[in-house]
């Protein structure tokens, strides 16, 4: 197995469901990551503004046929298919999904007894994977079906080594302890650092339970480095539909709730920097409708008296007398008809612009008065969706709390027996004594 990096794992992008260790089959379902919520008119700006998310390739309903598949050679075959498909993948959760398919693959490779394939399928994952704690215990366990229980211990003490917060490495010790001589000082060794990783697993269990009740603890939770260890104790809840879309749902809202705010800020400063702004343009419009009312009125005046002068001086010109100064005179009434014309369209434009203004700024009332009382009701969701994923949070991690009392006083209590097993010779932890019920 490859082991290069330490490990962190984005909490959107790994499926909920765990495949659980030893040789046989455990066939999850797999599922697409759910999209985001559809964004508004409001935020519709700023969410263009980003990358679009990648949609996923990966045809999910044909993955779980051959996950599960009863048949395990039709089932092996299915998931080759599958492992080599999801190389040319371009979605996002491609290279998870494929250390799942890896892993799965292995697993039925085991089941057939074909041990070498399973093992070389194993070592192609890496110590980022989530799959990792398994396919190491995994590992183990075909060694050991290969008769090299050495071989095995070294996988269940690297195990230990990478992911001393999980509890499969307390177990891992467990098995190591096993495999080795029993009152050997590397069993001993081994008995004790697993009752160590087990205290400090519930010592880190109780530290974050405490801190749950905090305000700010949610934010902890949705950040984009999420803590790999509040992942690792609350990853039932973390990894669930449930909370993602509660996530999702939040990050939606809070843009909502920014936008609305922006829309109401540029209001009130433009209401605070003139007051009576809506009235005084009513009263603007009212005076400029009355003047282009009168200017059309003067117009239909000069029309007719230009239709009249018109009339003289076609008379004029079809009779012997000098029709000069008539002619000037019309020539000035044309100019002075093509400027009132003029004012008149200049008027009708100012005012069809001012009236749309109005009405822009009675809208925008009314959508400040509307968007305060949908800011109210996106507050209150985000509140109670906030108390219900802290809520879910807290419920997790006190289960995690008390799985790691369990586990540590199993891990002290085997310890206890291993420790009387140098006493008292003969004595194999998990055994009862003598004359013991």
């Amino acid at each position: 197995m490859t082991t290069t990096s330490s490990y962190f794992f984005p909490r959107a992008l790994v499926f909920p469901l765990a495949l659980s260790g030893g040789l046989g089959l455990a066939a999850p379902v797999l599922a697409a990551p759910a999209a985001p919520p559809p964004l508004s008119a409001c935020a519709a700006p700023v969410a263009a503004a980003g990358a679009a998310a990648a949609a996923s390739d990966i045809d999910y309903t044909v993955i779980n046929q051959h996950l599960t598949d009863p048949d395990a050679r039709r089932r092996l075959t299915g998931l080759q298919a599958a492992v080599r498909q999801l190389k040319r993948s371009r979605a996002p959760e491609a290279g998870l999904v494929h250390h799942r398919l890896v892993y799965a693959l292995a697993q039925t490779q085991a089941g057939l007894g074909r041990h070498a394939e399973a093992l070389a399928s194993l070592k192609q994952l890496p110590v980022s994977s989530p799959q990792a704690p398994e396919a190491l215990l995994l590992l183990a366990e075909l060694e050991v079906a290969e008769g090299q229980p050495l071989a095995a211990v070294r996988w269940l003490r690297q195990l230990a080594d990478l992911y001393p917060g999980e509890a499969a490495s307390v177990g891992a010790l467990w098995r190591a302890a096993e495999l080795s001589e029993p009152d050997s000082p590397q069993a001993l060794s081994l008995w004790q650092q697993a009752a160590d990783l087990a205290d400090q697993g519930l010592a880190a269990a109780q530290r974050w339970q405490a801190q749950s009740g905090q305000p700010g603890f949610l934010d902890l939770a949705t950040a984009d480095r999420l803590s790999p260890e509040l992942w690792r104790l609350a990853r039932a809840t973390l990894g669930s539909a449930t909370f993602a879309g509660a996530d999702a749902l939040q990050t939606e809202a809070r843009r909502q709730l920014q936008c609305l705010t922006v829309n109401q800020e540029a209001q009130l400063r433009r209401l605070q920097r003139n007051p009576r702004l809506l009235a005084d343009l009513g009263d603007t419009v009212d005076t400029l409708a009355a003047q282009l009312q009168g200017a059309r009125h003067d117009l239909v005046a000069r029309e007719e008296a230009f239709l009249a002068s018109a009339r003289r001086l076609k008379e004029c010109t079809s009779g012997p007398g000098d029709c000069v100064a008539l002619k000037a005179a019309h020539d000035a009434q044309g100019r002075e008809l093509t400027g009132w014309r003029n004012r008149v369209r200049i008027l009708d434009g100012k005012l069809a612009f001012l009236r749309r203004e109005e009405e822009k700024l009675r809208a925008s009332a009314v959508a400040t008065g509307t968007g305060t009382g949908v800011a109210r009701q996106l507050g209150s969701r985000l509140g109670d969706s906030r108390g219900l994923m802290q809520e879910q949070l807290q419920q997790s991690l006190a289960m995690a709390v008390q799985e790691w009392e369990a586990l540590s006083a199993q891990a002290h209590y085997k310890l206890a027996l291993a420790q009387e097993s140098r006493v008292t010779p003969g004595r194999v932890p998990g055994q009862q004594a003598p004359g013991q019920n």
